[in-house]
């Protein structure tokens, strides 16, 4: 049998690409245009109530690292803290304030209802955190639940907290301590309102308590 001639096709095929070849490869270098281009972002400041979430959950917890980084990282250099019965100044007053914690208590729980934000008058950030802190005695059998509005002043400028005040009632804390709170309620509180009326009577002038109109115009009329 007599084959025919074999045809070949008219358009070539194209020879696979070398691995080498730079059309198989990504590019590896930029042009320096095109770096000189980029910018990076530099990273943005936490905003005013993230701060004192922040520092609310490190400060009242039982975790001095957590505390002292709080401290470190939130706090100005000149912070100050007030509460009903302790003030401190300057960042590590603060933070050695909220420290002994440790050794009082050996929970606490700090569960927020409310968070408020707003401005002072000089500009600065304010954010008052509502909430109801548990407090669990280290010695005894004892959970204390205070509620707590504090108040966290941030600076404009620093961003930092300069101001930290906690405002509660030392009568809702004493009465919840058994037997303590029953004397503080019948004892305490009565006693301080005797002495106060007694200081006041001793030290302030008798006032002469004018007639009223109506009697001096009573007794002075003429028929």
């Amino acid at each position: 049998m007599t084959r025919g001639p074999t045809r070949h096709s008219s358009a070539p095929t194209a020879p696979p690409l070398s691995p080498l070849s730079p059309l198989s490869q990504p590019h590896s270098k930029r042009g320096t245009a095109d770096v000189a281009t980029d910018v990076i972002e530099a990273p943005r400041p936490p905003a005013p109530r993230d701060i004192a979430l922040n520092v609310h959950a490190a400060m009242y917890s039982v975790q001095p690292d957590a505390q002292a980084a709080a401290a470190r990282d939130y706090l100005d250099e000149n912070a100050t803290f007030a509460d009903p019965i302790v003030i401190a100044a300057t960042s590590d007053s603060v933070k050695t304030a909220f420290m002994g914690n440790k050794l009082a208590f050996a929970l606490v729980e700090p569960k927020i209802t409310s968070v408020t934000e707003g401005t002072d008058d000089a500009g600065n950030h304010v954010v008052a955190v509502d909430a109801d802190i548990a407090y669990t005695l280290r010695l005894l059998p004892i959970k204390l639940t205070v509620r707590t509005l504090s108040k966290f002043v941030i600076d404009s400028g620093s961003n930092r907290v300069v101001f930290h005040e906690d405002i509660w009632s030392v009568a809702d804390l004493m009465e919840q301590i058994p037997i303590v709170g029953t004397l503080y309620s019948s004892l305490a509180r009565p006693f301080a309102s005797s002495m106060t009326s007694m200081l006041v009577a001793m030290l302030l002038p008798k006032q002469a308590v004018p007639p009223s109109t109506s009697s001096a115009n009573g007794s002075g009329a003429s028929v």
